[in-house]
């Protein structure tokens, strides 16, 4: 799935030309999204990026983001991903990876806004060498209270993680 959006050219910014009415159109298509996958996989370089779904938080039921290897990418920035994620409000399956995303030390994710049509969660946090038990506590807390779940996979490899912490994830998978 590759989104592009063509923007009106600078000579009509009325708001009542042609070229303009073609872009309001395009913007209304995503508001009806259903589907998104955004891999942004090895991109060493990238610090931020701007992620707002709440035009499609009604609508979204399938997500994907990978950003396996964006090694700058910034903890903050990452929390901000979190945050517009759990407006979703129709999320049927969602797909995160973050892998060896060395700033990552907090997963804020909290899917109770979803919990009731959620299936299938797949999180990939293997090397993000920062994330340690705190870092982890609120999400799998969440994740004890979402019955209806039908898939769960958590990679956790090579994550900085307390035995006792391992045992409470291995618990709650069994």
């Amino acid at each position: 799935f590759f989104l592009m959006i063509r923007r009106p050219p600078r000579s009509t910014q009325s708001r009542s030309s042609a070229a303009s009415d073609v872009y309001k159109r395009q913007i209304s298509k995503m508001t009806r999204l259903r589907n998104l996958r955004i891999n942004l996989n090895r991109c060493v370089g990238l610090k931020m990026i701007k992620f707002d779904v709440s035009k499609s938080a009604s609508t979204l039921t399938s997500l994907s983001l990978c950003f396996a290897g964006c090694r700058s990418l910034s903890n903050q920035c990452i929390s901000s991903i979190f945050q517009e994620i759990s407006k979703l409000r129709c999320l049927e399956e969602i797909t995160l990876d973050f892998s060896k995303c060395k700033q990552l030390e907090n997963v804020s994710l909290d899917l109770a806004r979803a919990c009731y049509s959620l299936n299938t969660i797949n999180i990939y946090l293997h090397r993000c060498s920062k994330l340690k038990d705190e870092g982890l506590s609120v999400f799998v807390t969440g994740l004890e209270s979402y019955k209806t779940i039908g898939s769960i996979v958590l990679n956790l490899f090579k994550c900085r993680l307390s035995e006792s912490f391992k045992t409470k994830l291995k618990s709650l998978f069994a």
